[in-house]
């Protein structure tokens, strides 16, 4: 009955969508993506009995296209050498999977040094490379493992006499590279990179340990996936080892029995570090170097960083205390979520509410127990009963200025003033380039024109879309004009201006409309029909305004959840941001579409009771076995209020199940050929179902109506359609000035840990 509800959840299902492919298409182009990924990189990690940690990187790498199609040529990952947490990167080696080629080492050359691509592919490609730089990436050198690294010292002080006041010598950075033939783009590069990081751990008298940062927080290039696994020497367990992964995202961690680590974790984004902290039982670290270790340096330097005092129980603590602090960051973060969600959700529900509440005064006489059938006419006007109609929300076709227009045509008809027949002026014999004055027609010389006794047929595309006005016509036998009211003389003013502008009293809605678009007053000549049609529904004080606390609560949960899409889609995080988003802009716009914008006050109670009473009547007529002969003229009435209430598809069904006869065509021209519903009937029999009591059902009825004038099933709908597009012309003619964690049992994931270890890895390509 009342398509405002569905209108509203589609709108609102389509607004959203509409809005978050908006926000998400937005950031994807205005946000900063980074041509190199990789999609997934598995370490397997093993501890040697020394300390020294030997690393194997299996990386699955993207290389998307570049500006000006410049190609790639060469990949590599930065690592740094300090005096606490590494020393040393040796045993280096590189192999392209890809390929199968095992890459040998050559010294280090810049893409951007090399004349051609040919060039590079033949004399460069297929070799890796290792250069140290100082603390500002300056004095480039080629680097020599086990020369150029950093002496371990257990006593930190012998650092200054190493570095002697060279600050940039305090931490230093290792490129390692492979050089590829240029390459524009590859959905998947595949690579093993293998090193062994020095002096990474810390020899306590009951524990080693070491911190191992893969990827540190200055890395660039986003990775999907990672993976890794860790071994332990011979000797180590579950029960003798302790790790933690220290990574803020998506993770998981777990162990074996024989104390290996497993961890993985999703979507590291630039910017973002992991590491892992790990720590077992010193009695299987000893030095493999037989003392050599160290020698090559002034002053020399150890095997390993020793400690005299025991470190299990102070590092669980500190490990304890950052998972802590962690774990109360992220119940802040969750009960900023809820807090934002919460909020958002308040309104929503307020909004809701308010609708509801709305709708309830809104539509109560539709549902009170206290109306009862009306089988007299509404004492009030049709142009006043469609915006009854409306707060109501019983109607079915047309926005309530088109069903104003529509009813009061129908009421010049009535009233003798104009008359209307189906199909364009044309098929009467009055076309663009006539003008041929007033025109006699009757409903006998229609019936010739449109071909009813064979002459010439009519095709349903004559037939859809318009109808034709004749203004001034033969005063009819049985009636006498009545005096007009204020909205139709209003519109009458305007179909008189289309015959002046067209010079004949007979023209279409389609040539109406054409007329129209012209008329550059012809707003205001609308908006006198407007002010007539509200001069009834204003004086007598029948509706008044609500809906505006809906408007301002439902409008705030949009934009709220507009304002929260935005925020969390441009932290990266889209699953938040449809949580957060979603229900304001979804339930917040179905509030705002739903709720009606006028109700009724006390006085108008009554009128809104009157019109639900006269459209229940209406609609259940054909149950009623008291309903006598019919009446034509009293049905005239009935059809022009039915079209203002946007129901006369519903009534002329009820029509012809209680009188059969109205779908006779005989029995039509010989007793109702001057009713507002000979038309909806007659038009059925002049597309070949002459016979009526050939017995038409309701559905075969309605979609016979509805094939005569283009898929609208009545006048009165078919008027409303037509005017809509003529209203549009004219408005447009207007002038422009109108868990477990921290045990270290490896166990429930990953948390926020901070930054910081060995390695401190990052990854780019040239």
């Amino acid at each position: 009955m009342n398509r405002r509800i569905p209108r509203a959840i589609i709108s609102s299902v389509i607004f959203t969508a509409v809005v978050f492919a908006v926000i998400f298409i937005g950031f994807w182009f205005t946000g900063s993506h980074s041509d190199l990924q990789y999609r997934s990189v598995d370490y397997d990690v093993t501890v040697q009995t020394n300390g020294d940690i030997k690393v194997t990187q299996h990386i699955d790498m993207k290389l998307g296209r570049r500006s000006k199609g410049k190609p790639w040529k060469q990949l590599y990952q930065q690592y740094t050498l300090n005096q606490s947490d590494l020393a040393d990167i040796t045993d280096i080696s590189v192999k392209n999977v890809t390929t199968g080629e095992t890459y040998t080492r050559t010294n280090t050359v810049l893409p951007s040094d090399v004349a051609s691509d040919a060039e590079w592919n033949s004399k460069y490609a297929g070799y890796w490379y290792a250069q140290i730089s100082d603390l500002l990436g300056a004095n480039p050198k080629e680097y020599k493992p086990g020369v150029n690294g950093m002496p371990i010292y257990s006593d930190e002080t012998q650092y200054d006499d190493f570095i002697q006041d060279n600050a940039l010598k305090r931490q230093r950075t290792v490129e390692i590279g492979w050089n590829i033939p240029a390459t524009k783009h590859a959905r998947s590069m595949k690579f093993d990179v293998t090193m062994t990081l020095v002096g990474a751990a810390r020899l306590h008298p009951d524990i080693a340990w070491f911190q191992w940062e893969p990827i540190a927080e200055s890395n660039t290039t986003p990775i999907g996936r990672v993976t890794g696994t860790v071994h332990f020497p011979k000797g180590i367990t579950a029960k003798n080892s302790w790790a933690w992964l220290h990574y803020a995202g998506s993770s998981s961690t777990s162990r074996d029995a024989d104390g290996t680590l497993h961890f993985q974790a999703t979507n590291v984004a630039a910017g973002r570090y992991l590491n892992l902290m790990v720590a077992f039982d010193s009695s299987v670290v000893h030095d493999t170097s037989n003392g050599t270790v160290g020698a090559k340096y002034k002053p020399a330097g150890e095997w390993i960083r020793t400690r005299d005092y025991p470190g299990l129980q102070s590092l669980k603590k500190l490990e304890s205390e950052k998972l802590a602090k962690a774990q109360a960051k992220q119940r802040k973060t969750v009960r900023t979520w809820a807090i934002v969600l919460g909020l958002e959700l308040l309104l929503c529900a307020i909004s809701l509410g308010m609708a509801i509440f709305g709708r309830w005064r809104a539509h109560g006489p539709l549902y009170s127990k206290s109306v009862d059938y009306r089988r007299e006419i509404p004492s009030l006007k049709p142009t006043t009963v469609a915006n009854i109609a409306d707060i109501l929300g019983i109607a079915t076709s047309g926005n309530v200025e088109q069903r104003r227009l529509a009813a009061t045509m129908l009421s010049l008809v009535s009233k003798g003033a104009i008359a209307l027949y189906p199909g364009p002026a044309r098929l009467y014999g009055t076309d663009e380039a006539k003008s041929s004055g007033a025109m006699t027609l009757t409903p006998h010389v229609a019936l010739q024109a449109l071909g009813v006794n064979g002459v010439r047929p009519v095709t349903e595309e004559e037939m859809s879309g318009t109808s034709t006005i004749v203004l001034h016509p033969v005063c009819r036998s049985q009636r006498r004009p009545k005096p007009l009211t204020k909205p139709e003389h209003a519109l009458l003013r305007i179909l008189e201006f289309v015959g002046k502008d067209r010079g004949t009293d007979t023209f279409d809605l389609n040539q109406m409309q054409k007329s129209c678009q012209g008329w550059r007053s012809g707003y205001k000549a609308l908006e006198r029909f407007t002010d007539a049609c509200n001069e009834e529904l204003d004086k007598r004080r029948i509706v008044r305004p609500i809906g505006g606390v809906t408007a301002f609560f439902g409008l705030g949960a949009v934009l709220y959840g507009m304002t929260a899409a935005v925020i969390y889609t441009g932290i990266g995080n889209l699953a938040l941001s449809l949580i957060m988003g979603v229900p304001g802009m979804l339930l917040g716009s179905f509030a705002f579409l739903s709720a009606p914008k006028e109700m009724f006050t006390k006085n108008g109670m009554k009128y809104g009771e009157e019109v639900a009473g006269f459209y229940r009547y209406l609609t259940d007529f054909s149950n009623f076995d008291d309903r006598g002969a019919l009446d034509l003229a009293l049905w005239d009435e009935y059809l022009i209020y039915a079209t203002a209430m946007g129901i006369c598809r519903q009534v002329l069904n009820e029509l012809a199940k209680a009188y059969p006869q109205v779908k006779d065509p005989e029995w039509l021209d010989g007793n109702a050929s001057d009713s507002l519903m000979y038309w909806d009937y007659r038009s059925i029999s002049l597309l070949g179902s002459t016979n009526a009591s050939s017995g038409l059902d309701p559905s075969s009825f309605t979609s016979g109506i509805a094939s005569n004038y283009g898929g609208v099933t009545d006048l009165g709908s078919q008027l409303s359609s037509g005017f809509s597009e003529i209203s549009s012309a004219i408005h447009a003619a207007a002038p422009v000035d109108a868990s477990g964690s921290g045990s270290g049992s490896f166990s429930g994931g990953g948390f926020d840990g901070g930054g910081g270890g060995a390695g401190g890895g990052s990854f780019g390509g040239r």
